[in-house]
């Protein structure tokens, strides 16, 4: 029994330290800033987020998709498509969301998963300078 017991004890202590840190990174505040979509270069395509706003930019800058969020939870928001400077029209059509989970965020490297429709990607952004 006592072993049964320690066993318990050992295996709630560490999901709890497992869920304790995945949920301690502040993903809001660290999620602001200007971003390049890992893979991508940031010729092409970044993204620059604030606590309400998200845009894509593209062409060097020369154009933007822009998306509000409507955070759910602290690592968990909806991109609701505004509109587009740029004149490729973007996948989305204008009010359709996309929810974003922020899974990690390690140094300057967020990691996420999406989904937009019935497609669901993962990936990572480096936080530019």
């Amino acid at each position: 029994m006592k072993k049964a017991t320690v066993l318990f004890l050992l295996l709630f202590i560490s999901l709890s330290g497992f869920s304790q840190s995945s949920t301690s990174f502040d993903c809001k505040e660290k999620s602001i800033g200007k971003w390049e979509y890992y893979g991508l270069s940031k010729d092409r395509l970044y993204a620059v987020q604030t606590l309400t706003k998200h845009l894509e930019m593209a062409n060097n800058g020369t154009c933007e998709y822009q998306f509000d969020i409507h955070w759910i939870n602290d690592c968990k928001y909806e991109l609701i498509y505004k509109g587009t400077t740029c004149e490729r029209p973007a996948v989305s059509n204008v009010g359709e969301k996309t929810i974003v989970e922020i899974i990690n965020l390690k140094s300057d490297t967020l990691f996420y998963h999406t989904t937009f429709r019935d497609m669901e990607e993962y990936g990572k952004m480096i936080k530019l300078k």
